[in-house]
C-alpha cells in the first residue's frame, strides 16, 4: 500500500499541490492505480516467499536476486492482460470475484517459482 501511494503521490505531484491533487483523477487513473495496487501487492507477498526460501535453504540468494525483477514484470503482465477492459473501480474487491482475481494472480506468479525441492 506504501509503495502504491508514494507512486500515486509523485504522480499527481501531492507534496506540491496537496491531497486536492487527487481531485485529477479520473475513472481511468483510478483504474490504474487499482491495478498497480495488485501488482505491488502480490509482488510484496511473492518477495516475501522468496526470501522465505532463501531462510529455508531451498534457493539460493543469487537465484532469489535474479528472479525479484522477474517476478515483479510477470505479475504486472498478468495483471494487465487479465484485468484489460475490466470496469476495476466498480468491482467488488472485497467480494468473492475481486479475491478471486488477485488470488489467480497469485497463482499464476507463484507458478514462476516452481516447485520448492
Amino acid at each position: 500500500m506504501i509503495e502504491t501511494l508514494n507512486m500515486v503521490f509523485e504522480e499527481y505531484d501531492v507534496g506540491a499541490d496537496g491531497v486536492t491533487a487527487l481531485d485529477r483523477m479520473d475513472s481511468a487513473a483510478l483504474g490504474e492505480v487499482i491495478r498497480l495496487s495488485v501488482v505491488n501487492y502480490v509482488n510484496a507477498r511473492m518477495q516475501q516467499e522468496l526470501a522465505n526460501r532463501i531462510e529455508r535453504g531451498t534457493l539460493p540468494e543469487s537465484e532469489a536476486n535474479r528472479l525479484m525483477d522477474e517476478v515483479r514484470d510477470f505479475i504486472t503482465e498478468i495483471v494487465k492482460l487479465d484485468f484489460g477492459g475490466m470496469d476495476l473501480v466498480s468491482l467488488d474487491w472485497d467480494g468473492p470475484q475481486g479475491r478471486r482475481f488477485v488470488d489467480d494472480v497469485y497463482e499464476e506468479a507463484y507458478r514462476l517459482l516452481g516447485d520448492e525441492s
